[in-house]
């Protein structure tokens, strides 16, 4: 069999099972045994299921970077790039991300996404669906979704922009890269090369008449004094931030060079989410600082919400995760 088509198979063969396993991410790493196990992030959980040698997997990881646009010659540097991937006529998206491991290896991981919303409520809690779907007829302020990676807080953010887009807004985003294709939404992405970065992106998105913009993520203090102009200048904003709780997002915010007194004019509503199997599948357990709640906690340190960790208690106490979903998170 010719070499180039049989890599080409072995890796159809990962990607194909990491799409049947619904996957969120592929991990593919080679050993100094020589023998290379790749490994499926399934619901949180890593699954070890495929077994190549290490010739096998650096021929993968370099035919994955060929189609992501990533410097083959280069593996002393992490890189990442993206393709699309068909299997059974539905498009899928890989962002691949490599890393180097020492002088002789290189490994990868796959992410993978789809322009599918995943069908999961916006909470698991009714009285948080409701305060989450009031958001949609604010006129400006900022919208935070946190949580730790794999919390669906992108997907979150996501949902909420196309409802607000169903209410003939005009929505556009920057992002890093874009997760999802979504064709109610008008979608700009980082381009390095090109000289696009958040912040000379934000420039030219204020000048595009939005009502609502949408950053992927806040990731320095450049970035979030730009999201507090867009604020103040009549915008609604919708964003993520990697935080424990919200109260952590306004701490973090606070650390970023966000004065207090922005705090309480812009943010509007925080989000902190966690995405956890249940009797029923999968579902968002969410604690929501409103604007009340953010400025009472600003100025005088109370806490008048619930949090995480008694939202974990509810649900498990109602039968609804196991105590080992509810250890895991911390809770």
């Amino acid at each position: 069999m010719n070499l180039t088509l049989e890599v080409k198979e072995l890796m159809n063969v990962i990607l194909k099972k990491g799409i049947e396993l619904n996957a969120s991410d592929i991990h593919i790493y080679p050993k100094l045994s020589g023998e290379a196990i790749i490994k499926f992030r399934v619901l949180g959980n890593l699954i070890e299921n495929k077994e190549f040698n290490n010739n096998e997997v650096e021929s993968i990881i370099s035919l994955l970077k060929f189609n992501a646009n990533i410097d083959i010659s280069l593996n002393k540097t992490p890189q990442s790039g993206r393709f699309e991937y068909i299997l059974n006529e539905k498009k899928y998206y890989l962002r691949v991300s490599t890393l180097p491991l020492n002088e002789i290896f290189e490994g990868c991981v796959v992410r993978i996404f789809t322009d599918e919303i995943d069908d999961v409520q916006y909470s698991i809690f009714e009285d948080d669906i409701k305060k989450i779907k009031s958001l949609i007829k604010l006129a400006n302020g900022i919208i935070i979704f946190s949580g730790p990676t794999g919390s669906g807080k992108s997907t979150s953010m996501y949902k909420l922009a196309i409802d607000i887009a169903k209410e003939n807004k005009q929505v556009i985003s920057i992002e890093d890269p874009v997760e999802k294709n979504i064709d109610s939404i008008v979608q700009m992405q980082v381009n390095k090369k090109a000289g696009i970065n958040y912040d000379n992106a934000l420039k030219s998105i204020l000048r595009c008449d939005p009502d609502v913009i949408m950053v992927g993520e806040i990731r320095d203090s450049l970035t979030a004094q730009y999201l507090i102009t867009s604020a103040y200048s009549g915008h609604l904003v919708l964003t993520t931030i990697h935080a424990e709780d919200s109260i952590g997002v306004i701490n973090r915010l606070k650390d970023l060079g966000v004065c207090i007194e922005d705090l309480k004019q812009t943010l509007v509503c925080i989000i902190s989410q966690r995405l956890v199997k249940t009797v029923n599948g999968r579902e968002l357990i969410t604690e929501i600082l409103d604007k009340n709640s953010i400025n009472n906690y600003i100025n005088n340190l109370n806490t008048d919400y619930k949090p995480l960790k008694e939202k974990f208690e509810d649900i498990f106490n109602r039968g609804l995760i196991t105590n080992d979903e509810k250890e895991k998170w911390g809770y």
